[in-house]
């Protein structure tokens, strides 16, 4: 390896188009890479290689590596530097259009640009059959958002929709100062499980967008947001069902949202 890579990776200055931020305590990385269980039997995938940072910890511990990095600048330098490990295949593309429809039991892990947030979600929800586990840093509101309770103010779409395909956890937080450049907030680690099935069979993009027209109005009673934006007759036929008609969004659950989906 490059005994000068350190150096020459603090003279890449990160794009702001790519919201690049690396991760800079290597007790972090380590403790991400811990929580990922590996026996030295899976496959990672790695979501924005950077600095290379978790790279290092990882081809230690799985049985290969494919590093995803959009920006050929680094790509170039961790070539290099990895250029004697066997187990590593690092990948100049955007992740959001790498296919792992072939893959099975994948472990994915990654430090995320805050900006690829919900498209991530959406790919992992895409290839949710596809991998076993990822663990992912998330900007601190977004994770919260993700892993919201009903009746609170971070319930939201995405939190319904994620609970329909995964079990998912918070792991730590990450302050912002182990993070070049500094963000203005804190990341926070969370894993994801897929479900062996959905709770729900449904067409996630299609019960997002269902989803968010519900959520647009989320002050306003559940009978009142539907009358406004869906068939007045069909909504008529749903009264005969026993349902509390008087609730807000964010006090409905997933099990009652799908009967709603599945019924207008």
């Amino acid at each position: 390896m490059l005994e000068n890579f350190s150096q020459l990776i603090k003279r890449v200055k990160p794009k702001k188009s790519l919201s690049q931020i690396f991760l800079t305590d290597k007790k972090i990385a380590q403790r991400i890479v811990e929580a990922l269980e590996l026996t030295g039997e899976e496959e990672v995938l790695e979501i924005g290689v950077g600095n290379g940072i978790l790279t290092e910890y990882l081809i230690k511990k799985a049985k290969f590596v494919y590093g995803i990095e959009i920006d050929k600048r680094l790509v170039d330098l961790l070539i290099e530097k990895f250029k004697d490990v066997p187990n590593l295949s690092l990948i100049c593309q955007d992740v959001l259009k790498y296919d792992i429809s072939t893959k099975k039991n994948l472990v994915i892990v990654g430090n995320i640009p805050f900006s690829i947030s919900t498209p991530l979600i959406f790919w992992l929800l895409k290839y949710h059959k596809n991998f076993q586990k990822a663990i992912l840093s998330f900007q601190k509101e977004f994770a919260l958002r993700l892993l919201a309770k009903t009746k609170t103010k971070d319930y939201s779409p995405l939190t319904i929709l994620t609970d329909n395909f995964f079990i998912k956890k918070s792991l730590f937080v990450i302050d912002r100062k182990y993070f070049l450049p500094s963000p203005k907030v804190s990341a926070m680690v969370m894993m994801f499980i897929p479900l062996k099935e959905p709770l729900y069979k449904i067409d996630y993009k299609n019960f997002f967008k269902f989803l968010r027209i519900i959520f647009s109005q989320r002050r306003k009673k559940i009978i009142n947001i539907l009358l406004n934006n869906f068939n007045k007759e069909k909504i008529e036929e749903l009264k005969k069902f026993p349902f509390d008609w008087e609730r807000r969004p964010e006090e409905i659950s997933l099990k009652d949202f799908y009967f709603l989906y599945q019924n207008l």
